[in-house]
């Protein structure tokens, strides 16, 4: 009669002491598959948004700090695209202004060949408010 109550004894042990372990590897493991996973993903779309707009060096630093794995870099590069995408508002009334301008004061010029002016002479003048982005 004692067989029955040693055999609970056993199963009693390797459940307290391996199952645990046992179920929090599994998990561990889980968990890993899924973050390669995601990773795996963001590369693919790094990758692909480097082809669609391959003369972006903030694209670029983000791709390299990906895949050198070093989150510091990624960190400054967003840091970085988020500055950019605060400046898109700017941007949009600059462009907006000028093509007011060059169909009001300048008749018959096309907006582009007027905002390439500026930017010719602006260049000239100082240096570019946004580092990185004109720079010979």
């Amino acid at each position: 009669m004692s067989a029955p109550y040693g055999e609970l004894a056993r199963i009693e042990r390797a459940v307290t002491n391996s199952l645990l372990t046992i179920l929090t590897a599994r998990l561990h493991k889980l968990q890993y598959i899924r973050v390669n996973q995601e990773f795996d993903a963001l590369k693919g779309l790094l990758e692909l948004a480097q082809q669609r707009f391959n003369s972006s060096p903030v694209v670029a630093q983000l791709a390299d700090a990906a895949n050198r794995l070093d989150s510091s870099s990624y960190a400054d590069a967003c840091a970085r695209l988020s500055d950019l995408k605060n400046r898109q508002a700017d941007l949009d009334l600059r462009h907006a202004l000028l093509d007011r301008l060059g169909v009001v004061a300048l008749p018959g010029r096309p907006a582009s060949l007027v905002e390439m002016e500026f930017m010719a002479e602006a260049k000239s003048r100082a240096t570019p408010s946004v580092p990185g982005f004109g720079v010979n």
